[in-house]
């Protein structure tokens, strides 16, 4: 089912859904354990994000040799694998970065063969590890993945129309409430969500934030220029002073002073826990009471992030566990 239908059928309630990080090989057993304790709070889907092979130059008796690596597991060997185990919808990340136009096309005719049929179209990280790059790519903006994939909805393949054989995928877009980290233009990245939004997008999951105030500006900044479909707000749970310093710096988002402080006047992690805990479920609560639509939460594959959350929205003992009741 679309994810769109899902947001068409909450009868007023606000969904949940999760992303999820592909953990490194050899280790599903970790993403397959977080998710079997995240279903049980019955998410409406589970993102799971996507890397571009690494390309590194190692040095031999005979030269160097380039060679490539992948950062973790396949995501969409992940995706079918979640929606297969647990009956769940999935939404891989789809990435222009280090990627040509065909293996896209083909990559995403196999998740239409899986069954797959929602997507998160996004340009992709361009920050790697040091020493590490990624190929050439034949795609520097999402705008232009988004057009492939609405292409291949209405059945034009690279090698022309089959109209027999099109696909029916349902696309996401990325937005930003605090504005993209690269773009020093607003008004004009607006624009530019808009252009992705008439080629074909059906709704926007924002970039993460810590003040719903930037939520809800956005939310109206987008309305006034005439942009209708669901923008699903995005929450993650912080609990150490390392994350509140890296989540600032890396996805350019600014952390509530209130929250830094309570973080960082803690030296017990159960007490930082508890901070970050209620700031998060505070924020969640506020979303849920104007009534948006689904409210993701980033999990980075961990369970543990976001179990306790679950539980107090859901009504159930946690909240005790934290003093919060």
């Amino acid at each position: 089912m679309h994810v769109t239908e899902h947001l068409k059928h909450r009868a007023g309630k606000t969904l949940f859904s999760v992303e999820v990080v592909p953990p490194d090989k050899g280790k599903v057993q970790g993403i397959l354990s977080a998710v079997e304790t995240l279903v049980a709070y019955r998410p409406a889907f589970i993102s799971v994000t996507a890397h571009p092979d690494l390309v590194y130059v190692e040095t031999g008796d005979h030269g160097p040799t380039v060679r490539t690596t992948r950062r973790g597991l396949n995501t969409h060997a992940i995706c079918w694998t979640l929606s297969q185990k647990y009956d769940i919808e999935v939404v891989p990340h789809v990435i222009c970065i280090g990627f040509t136009k065909k293996e896209t096309e083909d990559a995403l005719i196999d998740l239409h063969a899986f069954g797959i049929d929602n997507v998160l179209a996004l340009r992709g990280d361009l920050a790697f590890p040091q020493g590490y790059t990624t190929r050439p790519t034949e795609y520097h903006y999402a705008i232009e993945l988004v057009r492939q994939i609405a292409d291949m909805n209405r059945g034009v393949f690279l090698e022309g129309p089959l109209p027999d054989e099109h696909t029916n995928f349902c696309m996401g877009i990325a937005g930003y409430p605090e504005g993209h980290p690269q773009s020093p233009n607003p008004s004009k990245e607006i624009d530019y969500l808009k252009e992705k939004i008439d080629a074909g997008a059906s709704y926007v999951l924002c970039n993460m934030f810590f003040d719903n105030t930037h939520y809800f500006r956005y939310q109206e900044a987008l309305a006034a220029a005439g942009i209708t479909v669901p923008v699903l707000p995005a929450l993650k749970p912080v609990f150490t002073p390392k994350q509140i310093e890296t989540i600032s710096q890396r996805f350019q988002v600014s952390i509530p002073p209130a929250l830094r402080d309570a973080i960082l006047s803690y030296e017990q992690p159960i007490d930082r826990k508890r901070a970050g805990i209620e700031h998060i479920v505070k924020q969640a609560t506020d979303l849920m009471d104007e009534h948006v639509p689904c409210i993701h939460f980033y999990s980075m594959g961990r369970a543990n992030t976001l179990d306790d959350v679950f539980a107090i929205l859901q009504g159930r003992e946690a909240a005790k566990k934290y003093g919060l009741l």
